[in-house]
């Protein structure tokens, strides 16, 4: 599958785009081209979804090695 497109990830949060999913995004992300930054920086827009897919990549930020 892939995830990235022009305009970010897009998929229906109801089924694709969930928290398991973003979890391992995350985790991606700290394990790849971020393994060396000091930061990393999460944005998301107002939805309702928000909140909780901002704190499942977060998660995995965190808890990559």
């Amino acid at each position: 599958m892939d995830l990235f497109g022009t305009a970010g990830i897009r998929f229906d949060v109801t089924t694709t785009l969930t928290p398991s999913l973003a979890l391992p995004i995350g985790l991606s992300l700290r394990s790849d081209a971020a393994a060396d930054a000091a930061y990393v920086v999460i944005g998301r827009d107002g939805r309702t979804t928000g909140p909780g897919l901002a704190a499942a990549v977060d998660s995995g930020v965190l808890a990559a090695p």
